[in-house]
C-alpha cells in the first residue's frame, strides 16, 4: 500500500486517513514540491523574479515550451495519466 502526506509542524499528516496505530511504515521525501506545503505562501519576491525573467526572455525572443510539452512534464511530474486520458 503506498500513502501520501505532508510533514506539518515536524509530524506527517497523511492525505487520507491513516494506517492503524502501530502499523510500522516507511517513507521517503518528496522532492518535487518546491514549498514546505502545499498551502505555505510562496516567496513573493522569488515568485516576481522567476516571472519577469520569464518575460523578458519572451519579449527578447526566446522560444517557450509546446503546451503538449509543458502538459506531459506536470503530468509526470504529479503522476496524472497522460493529458487527453483519464
Amino acid at each position: 500500500m503506498v500513502s501520501h502526506g505532508t510533514v506539518v509542524n515536524g509530524v506527517i499528516v497523511p492525505d487520507g486517513s491513516p494506517p492503524p496505530d502501530g502499523t510500522r511504515v516507511v517513507f521517503e521525501a518528496d522532492v518535487a514540491h518546491e514549498h514546505p506545503h502545499p498551502l505555505a505562501a510562496p516567496d513573493r519576491d522569488k515568485e516576481l523574479a522567476l516571472l519577469r525573467g520569464r518575460v523578458a526572455a519572451m519579449q527578447a525572443g526566446e522560444p517557450g515550451v509546446p503546451l503538449g510539452e509543458a502538459m506531459a512534464r506536470m503530468a509526470s511530474e504529479l503522476n496524472l495519466p497522460p493529458s487527453g486520458e483519464e
